[in-house]
């Protein structure tokens, strides 16, 4: 599916950069594209989010977690604690 463009104009570019805190790089393809990607004229668009650190922690523990139980059925040592 091709992505749909707005076209480009400075100072919508410079108010979503503003809105969704965008890199001057992001600005310069753009620009270089003639063309906005239509997602930011959405009201409901939300941009992706990095986890934070406690819930990348979080993913870590349960993972590594998982991984000693399903190591342990099948007859494996036990992952030492400095590793979880």
């Amino acid at each position: 599916m091709a992505k749909k463009y707005i076209s480009y104009n400075e100072e919508l570019a410079r108010k979503l950069q503003k809105k969704f805190g965008l890199k001057e790089t992001t600005i310069r393809v753009w620009k270089h594209r003639q063309g906005i990607p239509e997602r930011y004229a959405d009201p409901n668009y939300q941009p992706r989010t990095v986890a934070s650190k406690s819930q990348l922690k979080n993913c870590r523990h349960f993972l590594a977690s998982a991984l000693s139980i399903v190591a342990s059925l099948r007859g494996f040592p036990p992952i030492p604690s400095t590793i979880l």
